[in-house]
């Protein structure tokens, strides 16, 4: 589940599923809920797709707090601008380390072929001293 649940005052949540005949199970919504409102709660709401308004579902822990749509508005514009912001610094961390993977490489690389000349030249030394 996700770690911030806010509801606007005007939200109603419901398990739409069970009225077209499916169970909700089908998109992990029982395995999910229960795990925040328990067990039997969720069976309730999963197996019955009775809704319940933000007060609810706040006061069942499904969400972690009921707000005006104004302030739920603004909190999902800075949740959403800090999940740009991790997914940016993600990409960052990935492209150093490919960086600094492709130095490795190049390294050693550089290191194999160096090792490669070294050895020819060797044999070479080797046989011209043979002769």
């Amino acid at each position: 589940g996700a770690d911030l649940r806010i509801a606007s005052r005007s939200a109603v949540f419901a398990n739409g599923y069970v009225n077209v005949g499916g169970s909700g199970a089908e998109m992990g919504l029982s395995w999910l809920l229960q795990r925040i409102v328990g067990a039997t709660r969720a069976a309730e709401l999963v197996l019955t797709g009775r809704r319940i308004d933000a007060a609810e579902a706040e006061r069942i822990r499904a969400a972690t707090r009921e707000e005006t749509e104004k302030i739920a508005r603004a909190a999902r514009a800075e949740i959403e601008a800090a999940e740009r912001a991790a997914r940016m610094e993600l990409k960052a961390i990935a492209a150093r380390e490919a960086v600094e993977r492709a130095k490795a490489l190049l390294r050693n690389q550089i290191t194999a072929e160096t090792q490669a000349t070294l050895f020819r030249s060797f044999v070479n030394s080797l046989a011209g001293s043979a002769n």
